[in-house]
């Protein structure tokens, strides 16, 4: 039927590179149903949307060169997915955190929301306190670190 791939954030070659590694994936599935991959370009990781036959918005964050291996395991079951361990992480067994923080520097309240998949390491990222712009040091998953995949919101 056919496959759409939409990439952002990457040069050229990059792109090709992707494209290649999500339609080596997907290439027997999508013979025969229509498929939609979102890719965009993180520091060192892909964040990939699936769209298709019994998959709706299913995004997974996959290491750079990675990006088959991770699909191929999502689309297998979340058993697989959890094979690949901490480099890869599927949002079918994340789920979504919002933590509350007080600003080391003025002192209110925010919160910092982020994905997050079951034993997944956590590290400290820098995160603006949204009343003063002020840097402050919280902890949250590793991948949404990585990604720079989190928000931060008045509370």
């Amino acid at each position: 039927m056919g496959l759409t791939i939409l990439c952002a954030g990457c040069s050229s070659d990059e792109r090709t590179l992707a494209e290649s590694e999500i339609r080596q994936a997907l290439e027997k599935r999508a013979r025969a149903d229509p498929w939609t991959v979102s890719a965009v370009k993180g520091r060192e990781y892909w964040s990939v949307t699936l769209d298709g036959p019994g998959l709706s918005a299913v995004t997974l964050k996959a290491p750079t060169g990675r990006l088959a291996e991770v699909i191929e395991a999502a689309l297998a079951g979340p058993s697989q997915a959890a094979s690949l361990g901490s480099n890869a992480f599927a949002s079918a067994t994340a789920h979504t955190k919002t933590a509350r923080h007080d600003c080391a520097h003025c002192r209110r309240s925010f919160a910092v929301t982020y994905d997050e998949s079951p034993n997944e390491p956590e590290v400290d990222a820098p995160v603006a306190c949204p009343h003063c712009w002020k840097i402050n040091q919280v902890t949250i998953a590793e991948s949404a670190a990585v990604t720079l995949d989190y928000r931060t919101e008045i509370v």
